[in-house]
């Protein structure tokens, strides 16, 4: 193309000339299967980058190219291990208490006339996951309660590190308490979101709860199921407790009669996204 051509081209000639140029370069270069001269413009990767905020490349399911998305799982445990230390972190087996995993099942137990109360000082959470992943998250899981006595609940936990101490801590989860005539699912908080409960029986149940920010002044979302697929809002609490090293910890727990608590937990999901679950 001479001095006296370029007068005249058009830009959209001139765009064509600067992309097959570039194309030349990788191909000379080696630079990419595809031989584009942008991410986009390679011919196995994705053709735009419209609405792909937040995503990042990725192999795709047949493993023969590139494409925008999401790995939005971070912690999935279906309890098929049989190992009750990895990766969760485990204390409270003392005397009168028990924690197995079997049969793709994580069962906690606590035997009649023992205190089980996940709150108190010499008590810690009976099995705890530290090092939260970053925000927002959606905790998910399935649980059972094959004895529901009176004085007894059971679930997810959430506080500052594995002591569930009596000043900081919130609950979702299972709960029965006959003075209070409550038989039913919970969202409890010692901070500012109060005690939330709902007269819901059915076993098994699936729970979720969305952390969209951090664990200080934000809102939190707690939901049951009873079928793991149609979800209902227990609450949405403005800051449900002060974490600092934030920990979940599945407890059983039981209060002033020491009944005999069993829990049964299917699995535990920890995403990254407020949709998952």
């Amino acid at each position: 193309m001479s001095e006296q051509d370029l007068r005249f081209v058009t830009k959209a000639q001139l765009d064509s000339k600067i992309q097959m140029l570039r194309q030349e370069i990788l191909k000379a270069k080696g630079s990419g299967s595809g031989g584009g001269a942008s991410f986009v413009g390679l011919s196995d990767t994705p053709s735009s980058f419209s609405g792909k905020a937040g995503q990042s490349p990725q192999v795709n399911s047949s493993e023969d190219a590139l494409e925008f998305g999401v790995t939005p799982l971070e912690f999935l445990d279906n309890f098929d291990d049989e190992d009750i230390f990895w990766p969760w972190v485990l204390d409270n087996t003392a005397t009168g208490k028990t924690i197995t995993e079997a049969n793709d099942v994580l069962s906690l137990h606590v035997s009649y006339g023992y205190d089980g109360r996940f709150e108190a000082t010499n008590n810690y959470a009976p099995k705890a996951i530290l090092g939260i992943p970053d925000f927002p998250i959606t905790i998910t899981w399935k649980q059972s309660m094959s004895t529901v006595n009176n004085k007894t609940n059971g679930g997810m936990a959430f506080s500052s590190g594995i002591r569930v101490s009596q000043s900081y801590y919130a609950y979702v989860g299972r709960v029965r308490d006959d003075s209070a005539s409550r038989n039913g699912i919970t969202f409890y908080s010692s901070g500012a979101g109060g005690h939330h409960y709902l007269d819901i029986t059915s076993n098994p149940l699936w729970f979720k709860v969305q952390i969209p920010g951090s664990y200080t002044k934000v809102q939190w979302t707690a939901f049951y199921s009873i079928n793991g697929t149609d979800w209902t809002e227990i609450a949405t609490v403005t800051n449900p407790v002060q974490m600092w090293d934030g920990a979940i910890a599945l407890f059983a727990g039981n209060g002033q009669f020491y009944s005999q608590v069993d829990i049964d937990v299917d699995w535990v999901k920890i995403t990254r996204n407020l949709g998952a679950g």
